[in-house]
């Protein structure tokens, strides 16, 4: 502090402070091929690359060309979230579908995707790269979902959220899967967050390590670890029998299922 001060004085620029360094980008985020894109279910985006050739393969054409893969991203990136799965029986196209007031914005806020990069290849062809934010997204259809209200007083544990190991599963990611005892009971689900943390959190984060700070941030410093033995209707989570009484009565406290502190660690 002295020294910067003393710098100051003398008009000259104090020491750049260190930056905090990102851990996340050391961990892989999740993604499965959606459709004709790809879907980053650890940070809720979709992704899709659309090209287009030029005629000549001259770079004269490049506003020509470019402006075909972009007509053609549109589509690729509606194809995709149209096949993102919400729940075991729903994706986000039977929603659209069904004309309804949540399927209806879903219609209209499609237009939202950004173009992310442009490559311009020596032999003309062009590639663009979009992105579709899908919480944003689906804001509508998780605010539906989501029934529970506000928790009332403190927590009643110390316990600050879930983590899951579904690992070496054939478990295919969605939105809003269920947490599952062996009875085929629901222990949680999206029903059970509140609304307004539904706008700003999907039900679950799936994480590829439980050592990704985003998954401490999301759980806690001090969750509660469970095992998955199973997956049911490709999406939903079955647990080991006694890790389903732990969650059972760990979510007797609402706060947790109602906030949404859950975590999903699968396979990359």
């Amino acid at each position: 502090m002295i020294a910067a001060a003393f710098l100051l004085l003398l008009g000259a620029d104090p020491p750049p402070t260190a930056k905090p360094i990102d851990n996340r980008q050391f961990f892989e985020a999740k993604f499965t091929d959606v459709g004709p894109g790809r879907v980053d279910w650890t940070n809720c985006v979709l992704h899709a690359t659309a090209n287009a050739d030029a005629a000549s393969g001259a770079f004269g054409d490049a506003p020509v060309v470019e402006q075909q893969a972009r007509t053609r991203l549109g589509p690729a990136i509606l194809q995709t979230a149209q096949e993102v799965r919400i729940s075991a029986e729903t994706k986000a196209g039977d929603v659209i579908a069904r004309g309804e007031a949540p399927g209806r914005l879903l219609d209209q806020e499609l237009s939202s995707w950004q173009a992310t990069e442009t490559r311009y290849h020596a032999s003309g062809r062009i590639e663009i790269d979009g992105q579709l934010d899908l919480l944003a997204w689906l804001k509508p259809v998780l605010d539906t979902l989501a029934a529970a209200p506000v928790p009332q007083g403190q927590p009643h544990s110390n316990t600050t959220g879930v983590v899951v190991d579904a690992r070496k599963l054939p478990l295919q990611p969605s939105i809003a899967p269920l947490l599952r005892a062996p009875s085929a009971e629901v222990l949680y689900g999206v029903n059970l967050m509140n609304p307004v943390v539904a706008r700003k959190r999907t039900p679950v984060l799936y994480v590829t390590d439980p050592a990704d700070p985003r998954s401490v941030k999301r759980a806690g410093d001090d969750p509660i670890f469970v095992r998955a033995t199973a997956v049911s209707d490709r999406v939903d989570i079955v647990l080991d029998p006694q890790d389903a009484i732990r969650l059972r009565t760990t979510l007797r406290d609402p706060w947790i299922a109602a906030e949404g502190h859950v975590v999903i660690v699968v396979d990359p």
